[in-house]
């Protein structure tokens, strides 16, 4: 009888020490999961921001062309072979951009990145001429590509669990009818940067 008494507690022991071994276990198996699913979430805002950002970019490269041109608004002090360049290098970032979007990119957002890769490859044909274009065609093909950037990024909202809450503001946030009523000139974000001039 002494010997039971003195092995009740010594069980009551080891069992609470495995019970607490047990629930630390799981305790730091969820906050590693929980720091996986962090970082991949983290990884993924960045993708999407730099390709957004690359295309973005190109486009104005690609409207820098077309001042060129005579198929978009006039920009003093831009010359087409140098633009043309621009242009390039313009693409082979979104690129690479885009190729990084297939290791964290849901379907849906895949899907939208394809339409909006062949809005842009569009505007490129149009200003290095392998597609005939006049204004109105150019325009036709902004307004496209501005209702494809805004499906990507409602993609990308959705994906990251980023709802909009109604805030929807900007020339790229309106609906397809709003865009088609909008002049062709240039949004913020499609402006490209101008040269800083030399310090003299």
């Amino acid at each position: 009888m002494a010997l039971a008494d003195q092995l009740i507690p010594l069980l009551g022991v080891v069992v609470g020490a495995g019970t607490s071994y047990v629930v630390t276990i799981l305790q730091d198996g969820r906050k590693h999961l929980r720091e996986i699913a962090l970082r991949d979430e983290e990884r993924k805002i960045e993708a999407y921001t730099r390709y957004a950002a690359s295309v973005k970019h190109m486009v104005g490269m690609a409207r820098r062309v077309a001042s060129t041109r005579d198929l978009d608004d006039p920009m003093p002090g831009v010359e087409e072979a140098a633009a043309l360049r621009s242009l390039d290098e313009a693409e082979n970032a979104r690129s690479l951009a885009a190729e990084s979007l297939g290791l964290f990119a849901s379907a849906e957002v895949i899907k939208a990145v394809q339409q909006l890769n062949k809005r842009v490859w569009r505007l490129e044909s149009l200003v290095v001429g392998h597609i005939p274009a006049d204004k109105a065609i150019w325009r036709e093909a902004i307004v496209a590509y501005r209702v494809e950037l805004e499906g990507f990024r409602l993609a990308a909202r959705k994906d990251l669990n980023r709802p909009d809450h109604g805030l929807r503001t900007g020339a790229n946030y309106l609906t397809r009818e709003e865009l088609i009523k909008l002049p062709a000139t240039r949004t913020v974000s499609e402006t490209p940067a101008q040269p800083t001039p030399p310090v003299h």
